[in-house]
Order: C-alpha cells, then sequence, then structure tokens
C-alpha cells in the first residue's frame, strides 16, 4: 500500500465519520425543532 492509498483511506474514515456525527445532529435539530427540515447536502 502506497502512502497516497493509505491518505485516501484516512480521509475516506474521516468523511464518513463526518456524515455520521452530521446525520446525528440533524436528527437531533429536527426532533428540537418539528416542522423545519433542513436537507444536508452530501458531497
Amino acid at each position: 500500500m502506497s502512502n497516497m492509498e493509505k491518505n485516501l483511506s484516512d480521509i475516506k474514515e474521516k468523511m464518513s465519520i463526518i456524515r455520521e456525527k452530521t446525520s446525528i445532529i440533524g436528527q437531533k435539530m429536527s426532533i428540537i425543532v418539528p416542522g423545519v427540515q433542513h436537507p444536508l447536502p452530501f458531497v
């Protein structure tokens, strides 16, 4: 495994963690503010 491949897998891992946290925050927000849905764009 080259260094670049390792960096890419690290970035993918971080992105998936950020997505999980964002979706959890989004769920909490929708509970706090019912009726107000903000669709989060995922890149």
